[in-house]
């Protein structure tokens, strides 16, 4: 029963984080504008002292800092995911996407671990801000 309960909870943690990555590259879109999405270990400020596992906060950066200001509107937070799972990131601590949705800052791989099953989930972000999921081990 509990392998069930850890499947479950990664596969929500991972559809989250690819349901605020599609959030993101819509709005930017949709805004005509970058839309940031940081690690925050307070749902309040990117710090960058957090990790992924810690909670992320989505923004539109109306004054295209990369980092949130008080002008920036905030479009989701979330707060730290299930214990048990952690996140490798390959790469920065923000995910940038331009008006045209592509990235311009954190493409890369996203690796969400359940340490319980020793399974991951690996959310690769391409240059264009699409996002494709794979399966391993952690």
């Amino acid at each position: 029963m509990s392998n069930f309960i850890n499947s479950n909870r990664l596969t929500t943690t991972t559809n989250d984080l690819v349901a605020d990555l599609n959030l993101a590259r819509s709005e930017a879109v949709k805004r005509a504008g970058n839309v940031v999405v940081c690690k925050s270990d307070d749902g309040a400020d990117c710090t960058g002292t957090g990790t992924w596992a810690s909670g992320r906060v989505v923004f539109f950066d109306a004054d295209s800092s990369n980092t949130k200001t008080a002008g920036d509107t905030v479009l989701r937070v979330h707060e730290a995911m299930a214990s048990g799972n952690t996140v490798t990131a390959s790469a920065s601590d923000v995910i940038v996407y331009s008006k045209q949705g592509a990235i311009t800052a954190g493409s890369g791989d996203y690796t969400i671990c359940n340490s319980n099953m020793k399974r991951s989930r690996t959310i690769g972000i391409s240059a264009t801000g699409r996002a494709s999921l794979t399966q391993g081990a952690c």
